[in-house]
């Protein structure tokens, strides 16, 4: 984890940063874009039933954002212990 304060880090190496972090939020992000791009191509065609999907697209794909953030967390904290457990068994076996 960097020290660094956001606007000494720059935006484009925290958002990095961040992605590698929590690898399982990346997927949940391209899909919330692609909603908003069928929204977008929806409302610039007129088509009110394409951007009522695109609405819905969206909202399913913030609600498995969250899911893999929560998800992202778990696996986390579960690599954490395992590299616990891994170093208390070296050290045991010295």
């Amino acid at each position: 984890m960097s020290n660094l304060h956001p606007s000494e880090e720059g935006f484009f190496r925290r958002t990095k940063r961040k992605f590698l972090e929590n690898p399982f939020i990346f997927p949940g992000f391209v899909a919330c874009t692609y909603g908003l791009f069928l929204m977008i191509r929806s409302l610039n065609r007129g088509d009110k039933i394409g951007f009522q999907y695109g609405q819905r697209f969206r909202v399913g794909a913030h609600v498995l954002t969250v899911a893999f953030f929560a998800g992202g967390m778990l696996y986390h904290d579960w690599n954490k212990k395992q590299k616990q457990i891994q170093e208390s068994g070296a050290a045991a076996q010295a």
